[in-house]
């Protein structure tokens, strides 16, 4: 069940990264330096916004409901995507005041509907692996890459410019169709009252505000690269960093899937006072993903000038330095959330809190100093002296 649920997961993500790989490099191609660098700004924000409700709701869900029976699951998800959706429509009702804004007001819009959708998109991705109905998870991955592919093609054969708005309308697009579709799929029906359902909102934002608060330090070693560059640095030299992260991304998508399986698991077992089981087990995924590391390294070392070279990426032969620097970072990143996915799973948000803001403080002197003397490399370089931080941390912690 473990490896059908492992595959199944793998194919998911491998259709979702490929999609948001071809998606970016589109991007790349058609756009200016400077609107590129400003769409990976405000993919960034977005990031942030899921992810930041994704740790406060998703994650506390999975953990609340180990242990317990299939039943309550159901019920529990429903009531959170319920809320979710309800969120979804306040927002879309005070939509209109965003134009009381004269900057960036409709590509604030977007950012934070393509937040919210994604968030909902991951409670069904989590409800779907949790109740064995990833084949839903594929279908909406797939139509995703659908609507991707003809809005592409759609593009070229009209020639139309890309600009950063329009990239982020096709992102949003996507997130609110292949999340209406997953929806109608699993068909959930609220179960919980009014009153039930509002009581544990409650418990999970409480259960959360750990998980909350880790997720900022998350976003800050995930997406730092560009939000903190954003502070530092022009757009044209953000849009080299974002584009030279575009060749580890096929790996670095491959990894929520270890987390979207693993998780319930090791909570599975951690219920059940399997606590060696979870450590084998968590060191037997990391040497598998040590091993894939390695082989896509090698892949891209040899291969990345020879893509850098073709006439579509004019605007980008110098990365290669870019990318070696990237992969080294991607090493960390594999240990690191190895390590985090072990932690979660023993719902030790308070101590994850400890590590993110010790290795925050601890990384600001590095950070300063790379982005003055290094520029786009050092954006890429503060990156992996946090993770370094945070590995050994953790490290300390499971002591």
């Amino acid at each position: 069940m473990f490896f059908k649920k492992f595959s199944l997961g793998m194919v998911n993500q491998a259709i979702t990264s490929i999609t948001s790989f071809l998606l970016v490099l589109f991007y790349m191609v058609l756009m200016s330096k400077s609107e590129f660098g400003l769409y990976s700004i405000l993919y960034s924000v977005t990031l942030l916004i899921s992810s930041s409700i994704s740790a406060l709701i998703t994650t506390q869900v999975v953990i609340f409901i180990s242990g317990k029976n299939e039943r309550k699951h159901e019920v529990v998800f429903e009531a959170i995507i319920l809320i979710l959706l309800l969120i979804v429509i306040l927002f879309l009702l005070l939509i209109p005041f965003a134009y009381l804004f004269d900057v960036y007001r409709i590509e604030l819009s977007l950012v934070a509907v393509a937040s919210l959708f994604l968030s909902i998109k991951e409670v069904l991705t989590r409800y779907s692996f949790l109740e064995e109905r990833i084949i839903i998870c594929v279908e909406g991955s797939i139509l995703s890459a659908l609507i991707v592919l003809i809005a592409l093609f759609f593009f070229k054969v009209k020639n139309l410019s890309v600009c950063a708005t329009t990239g982020l309308l096709l992102f949003c697009l996507v997130q609110v169709i292949s999340t209406f579709y997953m929806l109608l799929r699993i068909r959930l029906t609220l179960q919980l009252g009014i009153v039930s359902t509002y009581k544990l909102f409650l418990k999970l934002l409480i259960n959360g505000k750990w998980a909350l608060v880790n997720n900022f330090f998350y976003i800050i070693r995930s997406q730092g690269h560009v939000l903190l560059a954003s502070f530092f640095l022009v757009t044209e030299d953000i849009a080299k960093i974002s584009a030279s992260r575009v060749f580890i991304t096929p790996f670095v998508m491959m990894m929520p899937v270890l987390s979207n399986v693993l998780l319930p698991y090791y909570t599975k077992l951690r219920s059940e006072n399997g606590k060696d089981k979870v450590k084998k087990l968590s060191l037997v995924a990391l040497k598998v993903q040590i091993l894939a590391y390695i082989l896509y390294s090698l892949f891209l070392l040899v291969s990345v000038q020879y893509i850098l070279d073709m006439n579509y990426f004019e605007k980008y032969k110098d990365l290669s330095f870019f990318v070696t620097i990237w992969l080294i970072y991607l090493l960390f990143l594999v240990v690191r959330n190895n390590m985090e996915l072990i932690i979660s799973s023993f719902g030790k948000f308070k101590e994850q809190f400890q590590c993110s803001i010790s290795s925050f403080f601890l990384s600001i002197p590095f950070v300063l100093m790379f982005f003055s003397y290094l520029g786009g490399v050092g954006a890429i370089m503060s990156s992996i002296v946090f993770e370094i931080f945070l590995i050994y941390f953790y490290r300390s912690k499971q002591k």
